[in-house]
């Protein structure tokens, strides 16, 4: 018994020597442990395991994808010409990626040149007399739509540049310049595209949770080809967020994973944009919010219905623009969590 005893002991004893050992040699040199850990949990290995599927992407990294000046200060557009990027979804052939990207290009030219945009807010508000905390709802539906349709050609669209990310990601710059005398040999396409957003948020007592739904569908009609057409659509519930994204009648998944981006403008350390769904899956939605924003301050037509009956009051207003105009990209930025546009709506009378 005692010698068991005495070999526990010195069991545990050596065991913590050596643990002692083990850190002070980590200590001695914590450079080459943290690299260690650093190679180990950002390896390629290590990200397919964790994020996997990734079909075209053949390596991984933990840094994120320098984005291309232009891409921040976009050439101006003005009444000749029309400047519009395209940005595809990830996880694409380059080849692939690129013809995404410029079909989503030359739609938004469209989108920007000459849309009719409509614009409805209702605010919805209820108060019972007799529970004034749990009692008081209040409710603001938005939905804005914005409509394009115009006749281009080939020689119209032209291609200014274009980036590769390490996503597999294509973004397109193009100028189109839509008042350009066709030429006969050239295709001639209809191009149409219809953009939306629904955005509701409810409040009742003390509950609050914000729905937004985006959406972009849109087709190139060539004579005497298949019809192009495209569908995107991204949903937005609290801080849930999902897209869904069908091009040609096919749906294009890519893996969920922490996709970074960073201006290269900026100062050094400072923090990339990161989405989980691409770049594409942050851009959209966040374009079609700002204008959403920027149409509220547009003319609007106020109309307002109020009901009161004891113990209730219930009330509405609705706010109303529809506009023809174009729309100018200025300029973007980031932060960690968002795109920052910079546009202006010019009214076409």
């Amino acid at each position: 018994m005692k010698h068991r005893t005495l070999l526990l002991t010195v069991s545990f004893f050596s065991g913590i020597f050596l643990w002692g050992l083990s850190y002070s040699l980590e200590a001695q040199n914590p450079g080459q442990h943290f690299r260690d850990i650093f190679e180990r949990e950002t390896s390629q290995k290590r990200q397919e395991s964790q994020y996997g599927n990734f079909r075209n992407v053949s390596q991984l990294s933990f840094f994120p994808d320098t984005l291309p000046v232009w891409f921040f200060q976009p050439p101006h557009t003005d009444h000749e010409k029309v400047y519009a990027m395209g940005i595809s979804d990830p996880d694409l052939s380059p080849e692939e990626a690129f013809q995404q990207a410029y079909y989503r290009a030359m739609v938004l030219a469209v989108l920007f040149n000459s849309p009719r945009i409509e614009y409805f807010r209702d605010i919805f508000t209820s108060a019972r007399d007799e529970i004034p905390q749990r009692g008081y709802r209040q409710r603001f539906d938005t939905y804005l739509r914005i409509t394009a349709s115009e006749v281009a050609d080939s020689s119209q669209f032209w291609l200014i540049d274009n980036h590769l990310t390490r996503y597999n990601e294509s973004i397109v710059l193009i100028r189109y310049t839509p008042k350009t005398e066709r030429r006969e040999e050239t295709d001639i396409s209809t191009i149409s595209a219809t953009a939306s957003v629904l955005y509701i948020e409810a409040h009742i007592g003390d509950t609050y949770e914000p729905q937004a739904s985006f959406d972009l569908a849109s087709e190139i009609h060539a004579y005497g080809k298949i019809p192009g057409k495209s569908e995107f659509n991204a949903t937005r519930k609290g801080i849930r967020k999902n897209t869904s994204s069908i091009h040609n009648g096919l749906r294009k998944t890519f893996p969920m994973f922490v996709y970074r981006y960073s201006n290269p403008s900026r100062e050094p350390f400072t923090r990339p944009l990161v989405s989980y769904h691409g770049l594409w899956g942050i851009y959209m939605p966040q374009l079609l919010e700002h204008i959403t924003l920027t149409t509220e301050q547009a003319r609007l037509q106020i109309r307002t219905l109020e009901e009161q009956s004891k113990p209730q009051i219930q009330s509405m207003i609705r706010e109303v623009a529809a506009l023809d105009a174009r729309i100018r990209l200025l300029s973007l930025d980031f932060n960690p969590n968002e795109i920052i546009f910079k546009t202006r709506l010019e009214e076409i009378r």
